[in-house]
């Protein structure tokens, strides 16, 4: 006959047992952002070179697309800010303006990178509907990602329904990115925002479309 286990050695050993479950779990959710590996990528179609950020399993252009094809504009209608932080772009031309073997990245992609970035999803908030993401100084200028705030451009009708009071405005206050998921119905898109005085990013919902511009960050294939 087998020896039983006494029932207070069993009840340790699954305490134990269960001990150890939630501290693996605990670690797991304490892990450390991904190591970011810095590189360079030239765009063959105006040789203009830009810094890459590898980080986890992404490569992304670690600064904002500057091509001129398609609809855009510069902050201001200045060129100098176009050259600082990357042209604002109408959300049909940002579907297309990466060069080849980049691509406007999606939602999903976005939320893979902020959380290799080591940045926590906030669930008692959200943002028009969206989620919102703890820690964006992570990828803010000072660091790798360098995310300027480049401001966007918001379209008559956005400023008609009351979604925005300016033709042009948020510079050095908040930058807005294109995300690729649109909604077939309203023909809107997705977007990212990050505002300079705050410790979140925007995660927003489908909402915004046709005439406004915001800018755009490329990542690899």
């Amino acid at each position: 006959m087998k020896k039983q286990l006494p029932k207070l050695a069993l009840t340790a050993a699954l305490g134990l047992a269960i001990t150890l479950i939630f501290t693996q779990e605990a670690a797991a959710a304490e892990k450390p952002p991904e190591k970011a590996v810095a590189g360079t990528f030239t765009d063959i179609r105006d040789k203009r070179t830009y810094k890459t950020i590898k980080i986890g399993r992404q490569t992304w252009m670690a600064e904002n697309l500057n091509v001129k094809t398609g609809v855009f504009w510069c902050y201001g209608n200045y060129e100098s800010n176009c050259k600082k932080y990357g042209r604002l772009y109408d959300l049909e031309t940002a579907r297309e303006a990466c060069p080849s073997g980049w691509h406007l990245p999606s939602k999903e992609e976005w939320e893979v990178l902020v959380l290799a970035a080591g940045l926590k999803m906030k669930p008692d908030a959200s943002c028009y509907g969206g989620t919102v993401f703890t820690g964006a100084r992570k990828l803010k200028a000072n660091n790798d990602f360098a995310a300027l705030s480049g401001g966007s451009r918001c379209a008559s009708f956005g400023i008609k329904a009351g979604f925005c009071d300016e033709w042009m405005g948020d510079v050095g206050v908040s930058g807005k990115w294109w995300a690729s998921d649109v909604d077939e119905e309203d023909g809107c898109a997705s977007s990212i925002e990050i505002k300079e005085d705050e410790a979140n990013l925007c995660m927003d919902m489908s909402r915004f479309g046709g005439g406004f511009g915001y800018s755009v960050r490329c990542v690899k294939d």
